[in-house]
């Protein structure tokens, strides 16, 4: 369920010009305690954080703990739950020479998709440094595009559903 609003996000980033958008990462600790954002594939970790050889990339990364809500709009023997899983969407292009405050515009745009929510952005590429990506030494300098988009994908949870969905493995990147 999440992941499928994942891919959506992936794919509204894709038609907003993002070449590859990784989903389903996390920030995983490495021996020394430090975290830095990856994909899981199997047992392996691979690094989804800032890297100069590629083009303008995402990456969509669970961001704390979804908790959920009991309803019981369905009716008095039904219940219905709702899941609030916190995600950020962080989107980084070394050497870019779009006007940054437009890209930021573009890619807010996810906010509006169903059932998401925009929670916050962050736009400042040394601070996302530290925060996304501690273990590298970047040089970052004006003409690096670095956007942390916090959202909350919001699920429906039904008990009459529950059996419906099977277990889909949804490939990382997704590209154009």
């Amino acid at each position: 369920m999440i992941t499928e609003k994942q891919i959506e996000i992936a794919k509204t980033l894709n038609a907003e010009g993002v070449g590859s958008v990784f989903h389903s990462c996390e920030l995983v600790e490495d021996e020394k305690g430090v975290k830095f954002p990856a994909y899981k594939k199997g047992s392996e970790q691979y690094y989804v954080g800032p890297d100069d050889s590629k083009k303008m990339f995402a990456y969509i990364r669970t961001n704390g703990a979804a908790y959920t809500g009991r309803s019981d709009a369905e009716g008095s023997c039904a219940k219905m739950y709702t899941i609030n899983a916190p995600h950020r969407i962080v989107i980084f292009q070394d050497h870019c020479a779009e006007d940054f405050d437009a890209l930021t515009r573009r890619f807010l745009n996810v906010g509006f998709i169903k059932d998401i929510s925009l929670s916050s952005f962050n736009n400042n590429a040394f601070q996302l440094g530290r925060q996304e990506s501690p273990i590298g030494k970047f040089a970052f300098d004006a003409t690096t595009f670095y956007l942390a988009i916090d959202v909350v994908i919001k699920i429906q949870l039904r008990g009459s559903e529950c059996n419906n969905d099977i277990c889909i493995i949804h490939p990382n990147p997704i590209c154009q």
